[in-house]
């Protein structure tokens, strides 16, 4: 600009000459001084005002208003309200619209196997579980590392507090991808023990059970209870479904002190600890699950409990969403909740799988996604599901009063936050090819629940894992 304004004067100098010229030449030289003055003082005034933004710790979320990103997401009871507020408030806010798509878990993990291998750029990010997928992502360089994102200021809002997330969800998070972050947790699902207060206190029990024998103690005395107006109320819901069903035998398998691979990565569910772990998971479906448990995957479990068909159900601590809601469950009001009950040897070992949030490394839009993941994990909108019983990864949520003051469920709070401290990555064995390990090891489930030979099933099913675990590298001899 000054360069511009000293170039003009300098040409009308010399193309005037004499008084007239002196005149207009003092004229143009008062108008440049005013001038110049007048942008000196709007510099000052806007780095004024920008040092006084940036001291507010203002953030632009406008930025890439006018982008539209597309999410794949799992189905969670938490979904219904990011559709309906979460994401509307977003899009008012950013001026990024959001195409979000959800779907069951195991149709979620089909659909991005097709999207990534055709390195789709119509795909910005998503939801998946670490644990399951992660390590086969990054391989194959399906993840966008975060911490490029989260370091940088003018991209993440001061208020994000990425250190708010708890240390064992945030090293979830890094686990599986070199120790870069990956991606940002959206649900802690630990495992915890659904009961029906009136169930027991009709077939006389006092609960929650403390042992896995008493849990099965109190399943056979529920089902001596004759049939109610809704029907024969089982002792018990597990999934049964041998690929799904992999997730929740995690539980009983660590507690009764066996491990997915030994010490070299070999299949280890021939060990006495892992038969009597499968052993328990089939005997408690085949005795006192309802009929044709073999099948039953996630969503029908939930449902059948929500319907009020079973005593206990031992799932994920995110499913309470859904049967503390009147409009989708018969059962809200009647539950108490509780840790995963004691091993035979008293151990009681909490699994933490996570929902985490991805970039796509395809996407043209990442930084949108990337403002998209802070409004969704936002220490706001995290408190208003948490309040719906979606259990937040962010230290602060159970730490808030407004959350103290309007918890009307301290046992699911105190089941939930214990599997939050002391549980690990290991709901699926940690290997490469996790997807196909749980499709060989629910074979053994399946066996177990139809009351067939376990140590034949499990030893069938160590024989083709090894022989895949030798083919991924995942052996260590």
């Amino acid at each position: 600009m000054f360069h511009v304004v000293h170039s003009l004067f300098v040409t009308k100098r010399y193309a005037l000459s004499g008084k007239e010229g002196a005149v207009k030449r003092e004229g143009m030289l008062a108008s440049l001084v005013v001038m110049l003055t007048g942008l000196l003082w709007f510099i000052l005034a806007g780095g004024i005002l920008c040092s006084a933004d940036a001291a507010a710790g203002e953030f632009n979320w406008k930025r890439f208003s006018g982008q539209s990103i597309r999410f794949l997401g799992e189905t969670l009871p938490a979904t219904p309200y990011l559709r309906e507020k979460v994401i509307p408030e977003f899009t008012a806010k950013t001026g990024i619209k959001v195409v979000y798509e959800d779907y069951a878990a195991r149709q979620l993990r089909q659909k991005m196997a097709v999207e990534m291998a055709g390195k789709s750029k119509n795909l910005d990010a998503y939801m998946t579980l670490p644990n399951v997928t992660g390590r086969e992502y990054w391989k194959s360089g399906f993840i966008e590392a975060l911490d490029q994102f989260i370091k940088d200021p003018n991209l993440t809002a001061p208020e994000f507090d990425y250190e708010d997330f708890s240390p064992g969800v945030r090293a979830i998070c890094a686990r599986y991808f070199d120790g870069k972050t990956g991606c940002i947790a959206f649900s802690p699902q630990t495992q915890i023990l659904y009961w029906r207060k009136d169930v027991f206190a009709k077939a006389g029990l006092q609960g929650p059970p403390q042992t896995l024998a008493e849990m099965e103690a109190a399943a056979a005395k529920i089902m001596e209870l004759p049939e109610g107006p809704e029907g024969k109320v089982y002792g018990v819901m597990l999934r049964g479904a041998g690929y799904e069903a992999v997730t929740q035998l995690s539980y009983y398998l660590y507690t009764h002190g066996g491990t997915w691979q030994d010490d070299k990565g070999r299949c280890n569910l021939t060990s006495p600890e892992a038969i009597q772990a499968l052993d328990f998971y089939g005997r408690m479906l085949r005795k006192y699950g309802p009929p044709g448990a073999v099948k039953t995957n996630d969503i029908e479990a939930q449902s059948l409990f929500a319907q009020g068909r079973a005593a206990m159900y031992s799932d994920i601590n995110t499913r309470a969403a859904v049967m503390e809601d009147p409009s989708r469950s018969k059962v809200a009001g009647k539950l108490g909740y509780a840790k995963i009950p004691l091993g035979p040897m008293g151990k009681r070992q909490m699994m933490l799988p996570i929902n985490g949030l991805f970039i796509s490394p395809f996407s043209d839009r990442k930084e949108a996604s990337w403002l998209f993941f802070q409004h969704i994990t936002s220490k706001e909108v995290l408190l208003a599901l948490h309040l719906q019983s979606s259990g937040s990864p962010r230290v602060s949520t159970w730490e808030s009063p407004e959350y103290k003051r309007q918890d009307k469920h301290p046992d699911w709070t105190e089941a939930t936050l214990y599997g939050i401290r002391t549980g690990l990555p290991l709901n699926v064995p940690d290997v490469l090819a996790a997807n196909e390990a749980r499709t060989i090891i629910g074979q053994a489930i399946q066996a177990s629940i139809l009351g067939q030979d376990v140590r034949r099933a499990a030893q069938q099913a160590c024989d083709e894992w090894n022989a895949l675990l030798k083919k991924t590298g995942d052996l260590k001899d």
